[in-house]
């Protein structure tokens, strides 16, 4: 009897050390992927296809779904975000859906990929953001919606 529990405890250990192991290579997979996303991106437009309810693993108010092509191959991405102030859905939806936004992509994994819908995004990939997308972002981006007001900009 006693060998069985001590044989129980040294498999818990050794599972809870394989989850341990596989969440630490978890993040360490998606750090690659961010830093390989920085350094070899390059820019495409694609469209917000559909926006989704509040996000069971995100925790965030709202998602959009968007498709970009790379070497006439379509690819999908997702970003989860969170409403900022006053800020409705249906302006969310408005302002998004079936409109077409910046996409950083990984050159190296199309796949992997970013939309561009804040100023941080847009400094991060050092892409220039036209005044015609203003409007948008103060639905979307919420340090756009606090710091700049509409007379701040071109309509």
């Amino acid at each position: 009897m006693i060998k069985y529990s001590s044989m129980s405890f040294r498999i818990s250990r050794i599972i809870g050390f394989g989850f341990i192991l596989l969440a630490i290579s978890v993040i360490v997979y998606a750090l690659f992927r961010r830093h390989e996303l920085d350094n070899n991106y390059k820019i495409t437009i694609g469209q917000v296809t559909e926006i989704t309810g509040p996000g069971a693993k995100s925790g965030a108010d709202y998602g959009l779904n968007y498709i970009y092509e790379v070497d006439h191959k379509k690819y999908s991405g997702e970003i989860s975000l969170n409403l900022c102030g006053n800020v409705k859905m249906r302006d969310v939806r408005l302002f998004t859906l079936n409109k077409n936004f910046p996409i950083a992509y990984d050159t190296k994994y199309p796949d992997a990929s970013m939309i561009i819908l804040s100023l941080e995004s847009a400094e991060r990939f050092k892409y220039k953001m036209p005044d015609s997308l203003y409007p948008c972002l103060r639905h979307i981006d919420c340090d756009f919606y606090l710091n700049v007001k509409p007379e701040d900009y071109s309509k």
